[in-house]
């Protein structure tokens, strides 16, 4: 459907948007929970882990790893962990993902390397968790494995981070505009069955907002 002269005036406001608000604003905290499992090209024991993440920040990076592995730099989950299972935690590697007897405590960061001690695997963790934690602190940072999938369920609600970078910025809205004007689905921002300029206010409104 075609939009006279519209795109004009949503120019203006998108530049408005730029003087009136900071260029970039984090989105709000999680929780959103990542399956980490081998590397696609090591793939050997074939068990995975649960990664439930809070921090924007570490939230796009995880999803960059997804997208990019390793070319995303830092590939590996540094995070302390505690006996006993919290639901959470499973092991995504086999049907039926059953739960794990130890689970994350707390993540810690995300590395390019970690100490030949905190290598190992989940099956490995499992078959004696109170060694494990004994001999490592109760941290993990396993060589091969990295963030390869995030579960459904769990995405912060965010509207506004039209794109799913992780912050709110000026992108977001080009990205909706383009969205808008190339009638892409996304665009029915707030999913009346029809994209409308009603779309667009509902878009500004959140982005205003932010999360």
């Amino acid at each position: 459907m075609y939009r006279p002269k519209l795109s004009i005036v949503i120019g203006l406001l998108a530049c408005g948007l730029g003087l009136l608000l900071p260029s970039e604003r984090a989105c709000a905290d999680g929780p959103v929970r990542f399956v980490v499992s081998e590397f696609p090209d090591r793939v050997f024991r074939h068990d995975a882990y649960t990664l439930e993440l809070t921090r924007a920040a570490d939230i796009a990076h995880a999803r960059d790893l997804i997208a990019r592995g390793v070319d995303a730099g830092q590939p590996l989950v540094v995070a302390r962990i505690v006996p006993g299972g919290d639901g959470i935690n499973r092991n995504h590697g086999v049907a039926g993902a059953p739960l794990w007897s130890w689970h994350i405590d707390r993540f810690d960061s995300f590395a390019d390397v970690t100490i030949e001690i905190l290598d190992g695997w989940p099956t490995y963790v499992e078959s004696d968790i109170p060694g494990w934690i004994d001999n490592t602190g109760g941290y993990i940072g396993f060589w091969s494995y990295t963030v390869t999938a995030e579960l459904p369920g769990m995405t912060p609600s965010c509207p506004a981070d039209f794109n799913r970078s992780g912050t709110v910025t000026m992108q977001d809205v080009f990205d909706f505009l383009a969205a808008y004007f190339g009638n892409d689905p996304r665009a029915d921002f707030n999913t009346s069955g029809a994209i409308t300029v009603q779309d667009i206010f509902d878009f500004i409104d959140a982005w205003f907002a932010g999360c």
